[in-house]
């Protein structure tokens, strides 16, 4: 199957400035290609196709298709599903639901949440896209949020994801942004984007990212 995603080239341009007497000046600067659906895609191309294979399916409602998945350092299993949002608890799955207290502190919560994607990172802690801005967890009792009071650009998800370098890039139905030390980009519109609805996004060897 061909996908028709965007090609964000996270190659910073190397450029010569008079300042710096013949070295190369690097310049944040992103290229972009942009692929319409039907447009071939480059040979090296290839979407992840994870199998969530640590997710208990038995225990899901019978046919529910997994979405995206996570697991903590916990052991706790977090997945998002055709059928609702579950995480494990024991020997069974239930229903998610996000804690409105953490350690004493009350999380400025929406009561229309919802949780639209997970992933997790190596330190094992899961990352909840949802409606209403990012979460990190520990799958316990720590939880941690990062919404537009935070500066991110648009706060109703559609997936998250953690490249290898610590950036961390969030999908929405009004482009994409990157968090990167602290600082938000966003991409949104044709100088970026084919479409601003985003579905997914993932990052390869060669240090590009892929908006889908």
């Amino acid at each position: 199957m061909r996908f028709a995603p965007t090609i964000l080239l996270l190659l910073p341009l190397t450029l010569l400035s008079p300042q710096a007497q013949g070295k190369p000046m690097t310049y944040p600067q992103l290229l972009a290609t942009r692929y319409a659906t039907g447009t071939p895609l480059p040979a090296d191309f290839q979407r992840p196709a994870p199998t969530f294979d640590f997710v208990d399916r038995a225990k899901l409602p019978a046919g529910a298709k997994v979405l995206s998945a996570a697991r903590a350092k916990n052991g706790v299993v977090w997945a998002v599903t055709d059928r609702g949002v579950f995480c494990s608890q024991g020997e069974q799955y239930v229903p998610l639901r996000v804690p409105g207290v953490s350690n004493g502190t009350h999380l400025p919560l929406s009561p229309d949440l919802q949780v639209t994607f997970v992933t997790d990172d190596p330190q094992g802690h899961l990352w909840a896209a949802t409606t209403h801005g990012l979460y990190v967890t520990d799958g316990a009792d720590w939880w941690h949020g990062i919404d537009r009071r935070d500066g991110m650009p648009y706060d109703a998800l559609t997936c998250v994801h953690l490249a290898a370098n610590g950036d961390v890039w969030g999908g929405t139905h009004e482009g994409a942004w990157r968090l990167r030390d602290g600082q938000f980009r966003y991409f949104w519109g044709k100088r970026w984007l084919p479409g601003n609805k985003v579905s997914a996004i993932w990052t390869d060897a060669k240090g590009r990212a892929w908006i889908e």
